[in-house]
């Protein structure tokens, strides 16, 4: 029989507080600096290789600046839409401007790593500022995989939701820098739960939970279509997930500790309604990277 390895009551704290900061304004705030940084540094080996007579040499022609610039417009559309509260710009669909910003990074740091590895070849003695450029493309791929790794929708959407605990998460969250004193993780009075494959109403935090069984009959028992209200044990990993699109399945680990994706009901614990009414939490300014 599967079961998941559950996070204690600090091990919560700290993935609520996780979550919530790696879905911040703050967090994408950062990232688009990031971009805006890479783009400017593509920009001036363009301009440093046209200046020389070696645009038709580069390794980073003008085309591939003007691809940069693309995704930074979108990223740039996305940390706009999230000021205004819209978390529609974390979905893989039309509205997922941070997956659209994400397809150069993906290019260029494929790039960046065939030519390091000898794979592909550029004239590098023609190509300003290519360590430079190098540097800001990690720089801007480790940012970004932080938050999007747990945040963004993945294009595969019967893909089981990315969380899933274990001693690996404990130790890493070990390592993490968290403030001193840590929001408790909320318990809603009311419940609002939804099963795997259902769609969720709202984007947030939901975590997998045990619903209670009741009598249906003398002799037969079932799963409680409607949660009750109050406290209910968890059955998993809490994840941020997105309203609009169908509630995740969760990976659990089976008696040979291997792991097995089972169905599950998500309740809602903490519902993202940040920035619709213009302003930041001030919780944020206190938001450390690594």
């Amino acid at each position: 029989m599967p079961f998941p390895q559950l996070p204690d009551s600090q091990d919560r704290q700290r993935l609520f507080h996780l979550l919530k900061k790696l879905s911040s304004l703050t967090a994408w705030q950062r990232i688009f600096h990031f971009y805006q940084q890479w783009a400017d540094m593509a920009e001036a080996s363009v301009r440093d290789a046209v200046n020389q007579g070696w645009d038709k040499l580069t390794g980073l022609p003008e085309r591939d600046h003007a691809l940069i610039l693309k995704g930074l417009a979108h990223c740039e559309e996305g940390v706009n839409r999230l000021r205004q509260g819209n978390k529609l710009v974390f979905r893989y669909d039309a509205n997922g401007e941070f997956v659209m910003a994400r397809r150069p990074l993906t290019y260029f740091h494929e790039f960046v790593h065939r030519v390091q590895t000898g794979d592909s070849d550029i004239d590098l003695a023609h190509t300003p500022r290519w360590d430079a450029f190098c540097a800001m493309t990690s720089m801007l791929d480790s940012a970004w995989s932080e938050c999007a790794a747990l945040i963004l929708e993945s294009q595969y959407l019967d893909q089981p939701a990315p969380l899933v605990f274990n001693q690996t998460w404990r130790d890493k969250l070990n390592k993490l820098p968290f403030p001193d004193s840590l929001s408790p993780v909320p318990e809603p009075l009311r419940n609002t739960v939804v099963a795997s494959g259902k769609a969720l109403p709202c984007s947030g935090i939901w975590e997998p939970v045990e619903l209670p069984m009741r009598k249906c009959a003398p002799s037969l028992f079932s799963r409680s279509a409607e949660a009750p209200d109050g406290p209910l044990p968890p059955a998993g990993c809490m994840n941020y997930l997105h309203g609009g699109s169908d509630a995740p399945t969760i990976e659990v680990f089976d008696a040979d500790d291997e792991i097995e994706e089972v169905a599950t009901q998500w309740r809602l614990i903490w519902k993202d309604d940040r920035y619709l009414d213009g302003s930041i939490p001030d919780e944020e300014s206190a938001y450390t990277f690594p």
